[in-house]
């Protein structure tokens, strides 16, 4: 039961990916907090969080309001993992129960969710879907970043959906060779 609550959340932190082109280190750190409280935007919503690489700066993250019925429902299930563990004081917004077989169904060892959560969810996800064409969370980004260049032509508006300075966005994702541009399109 644990393990299947993992992948639960690790498969909305993929769609958590795809939607806000998060980047994953920033999503590690997410608080609850940090995404309860939203600021109204034109075409989404301004979440502020703490960006670990970038010297622990605020940044901004934007993320579209058709996603904020997701987060609600995750967030309920998030409490509902909560309530079956005692040491439930965990702020992350992401988490990951300890899977280790001692401890497989006591549910009581919260820890950060991490990168191997999302690789324990792919390999589950690829033994029940051998073709399943997987993008990593890298991709995602600049999948994010090339589309709105081409379309904004703004490095600025890029930018703003990575949480990165327009600098970084026209030194790291702004130019797609052929191979990057055809797996995208994929």
């Amino acid at each position: 039961r644990a393990k299947l609550i993992n992948y639960a959340i690790a498969a909305f932190a993929m769609c958590f990916y795809c939607e806000s082109s998060i980047n994953p280190a920033q999503i590690y750190t997410l608080r609850e907090k940090e995404l309860s409280d939203y600021k109204p935007s034109i075409k989404g919503f301004k979440v502020t969080i703490i960006k670990p690489r970038a010297g622990y700066k605020a940044t901004n993250l934007l993320v579209s309001v058709k996603i904020l019925p997701l987060i609600n429902e995750y967030k309920e299930f998030r409490d509902w993992i909560l309530s079956l563990v005692s040491n439930n004081k965990i702020d992350k917004m992401f988490l990951s129960l300890d899977t280790r077989p001692k401890t497989y169904n006591s549910f009581e060892n919260i820890e950060t969710y991490s990168g191997k959560d999302t690789v324990n969810y792919r390999r589950w996800l690829s033994l029940y879907m051998p073709k399943f064409g997987w993008i990593n969370p890298p991709v995602i980004r600049k999948t994010a970043s090339n589309f709105i260049l081409t379309v904004t032509n703004s490095a600025s508006a890029a930018s703003q959906k990575l949480g990165n300075t327009p600098k970084v966005v026209i030194k790291h994702y702004s130019e797609v060779t052929d191979k990057q541009h055809s797996e995208q399109l994929t």
